[in-house]
């Protein structure tokens, strides 16, 4: 049986071509037209896209992929990777060539999963990985394993947030896995919670950030790294603890990795994501936690360093909570938003009656009593014995009220801090 080995951007790279070309392996030489020196990484990832624009009117750049119907029935993929940096373009082209080679060899004439390799070489970097199939992957193609996952650690303050997000994701009808990821700070009280609110639990040991200093709200956040050793599943789409689901997501499972909506510029918000578990990613994710410096100190910018090829999806589905304006202008957000990111003081951490944010100076960009109300309505929907662990603690309570006070002095003209609490879950009878 000879093997076909496909060569994609070796021309120029020195191949002992006498091991290779022998009764065992034929080499076929994939043609591809080069993307035109013209096209620019910030062509392919603008810094803003008006989602409000039909898609018709939209263009993206050309990249030329080979004709892949003159390239069937390889065994293996040799692919050179050229020497430069993760934002350029022809090595991203190259990139998309063996991978577009890839699905097309991944099935036989009869649509039955097979076997194909991809070596890549060069003086840059050397990666074997193999891309297995059988009877058993060909189930899983069609049925595939998803989940939805998130991670609680170092603490229980976001015991309520997972609660309430488990609640919507279901209130939504979804059909996928509830995971959760937690370390051993959560006790078994919320754990027994956890579980009756939807998830599943997986006990993990958490993962140090090397360059935080103990003691900081970043110092474990690498340890949402753990859900790339789920391989029990296929895809999974990680979640915050702080989001709310407004409608059901189900269908962006079709997304690959790395899949997210934007942050700003060209980076993504990593508090939604689509990942595929591999235990290898794992590995190299965690060698590179010890060189790759997160721009922002957290796993967002560590992640947006190692993925810097990402697939975007619409802000919709990661609506964040940030209005960044003045008073003059409407907290306003998309009506057809699919979930939102509750960014600033949580609704949990503020009374019922109004988003607390407004009370705040330094959280000013953050409130909007609607989206409040939102959270609450799934809140009311809990069962009595998981709306328990919503509870305020007293230096919650003794915040809200603190920061009441302050807003009655700056005299803030929104006014909510007029407002008369009825939250029976506030711990003093006195607004201020």
């Amino acid at each position: 049986m000879r093997f076909r080995i496909g060569l994609v951007n070796v021309h120029k790279t020195p191949i002992e071509v006498k091991d290779l070309h022998d009764e065992e392996a034929e080499l076929v030489n994939v043609h591809f037209l080069r993307v035109n020196k013209s096209v620019t990484w910030k062509d392919l990832f603008p810094e803003w896209i008006d989602e409000n624009v039909p898609q018709k009117s939209l263009q993206c750049p050309e990249i030329p992929m080979p004709e892949l119907e003159d390239y069937v029935d390889l065994d293996v993929v040799m692919a050179r990777v050229p020497c430069a940096n993760a934002t350029n373009v022809f090595r991203l082209q190259v990139n998309l060539v063996v991978a577009n080679l890839l699905v097309k060899n991944g099935l036989d004439s009869n649509d039955v999963y097979r076997e194909i390799y991809v070596v890549f070489i060069g003086p840059c970097q050397e990666e074997w990985r193999k891309y297995a199939s059988s009877s058993t992957s060909n189930k899983i193609a069609h049925n595939p394993r998803e989940a939805y996952v998130t991670v609680l650690h170092s603490s229980e303050s976001y015991v309520c947030g997972a609660i309430s997000l488990a609640q919507s994701i279901i209130l939504s009808n979804s059909t996928k896995d509830l995971i959760l990821l937690v370390d051993n700070s959560i006790s078994q009280e919320a754990l027994h919670s956890l579980k009756l609110a939807g998830w599943k639990i997986k006990i993990i040991e958490r993962i140090r950030n090397p360059h935080a200093k103990r003691g900081t709200y970043n110092e474990w956040n690498y340890s949402k790294l753990r859900i790339w050793q789920l391989i029990e599943y296929d895809k999974l789409i990680f979640v915050d603890a702080d989001f709310l689901f407004f409608k059901n997501i189900d269908h962006f499972f079709m997304f690959p990795q790395l899949s997210a909506a934007g942050n700003c510029r060209h980076v993504f918000n990593s508090g939604i994501m689509i990942i595929e578990p591999s235990e290898c990613t794992f590995k190299t994710l965690m060698e590179k936690t010890l060189t790759i410096v997160s721009y922002n100190g957290g796993d967002q910018g560590f992640l947006n360093e190692v993925f810097s090829w990402w697939h975007r999806w619409p802000a919709k589905l990661n609506y964040l909570k940030n209005f960044q304006t003045d008073e003059n202008r409407k907290y306003e957000y998309p009506e057809d938003a699919y979930a939102m990111h509750y960014l600033g003081l949580k609704p949990w951490m503020c009374y019922k009656d109004y988003d607390c944010n407004w009370d705040a100076l330094e959280y000013r960009d953050f409130p909007n009593d609607l989206i409040h109300a939102k959270w609450w309505k799934v809140y009311d929907l809990m069962p009595k014995e998981l709306q328990k662990f919503c509870d305020l603690t007293s230096e919650m309570d003794t915040r809200i009220r603190l920061e009441r006070k302050k807003a009655k002095i700056a005299n803030f003209s929104d006014g909510h801090w007029k407002i008369h609490v009825k939250d029976p879950r506030r711990l003093s009878d006195s607004d201020i």
